[in-house]
């Protein structure tokens, strides 16, 4: 079974083991990337799907958000907004 038809686990922080819910990391990244003000001229959905494909089974959501940081970092010379999406993450 390849990774996109089997289910997917994660270590929450308190420590319970949940099914990985993909939306969860959109809808995470789409409002840090608008809350306290909006980032503009950033595609912070990028960040979600490469964050989103780089998931493996039983990882924690600490290990998720340090992904999710790094490939905001990656866009940086890109975009000088994206270093403030990533110290939101």
């Amino acid at each position: 079974m390849n990774k996109y038809t089997q289910e997917l686990f994660v270590f929450k922080r308190d420590g319970s083991h949940v099914v990985f819910d993909a939306s969860k990391i959109y809808v995470r990244i789409q409002h840090l990337s608008q809350h306290p003000y909006e980032l503009k001229g950033i595609n912070s959905m990028w960040v979600a799907q490469h964050t989103i494909d780089s998931i493996k089974n039983d990882m924690k959501t600490s290990e998720i958000d340090n992904i999710a940081c790094n490939r905001a970092m990656d866009l940086a010379t890109d975009h000088p907004e994206f270093t403030i999406l990533a110290a939101r993450i």
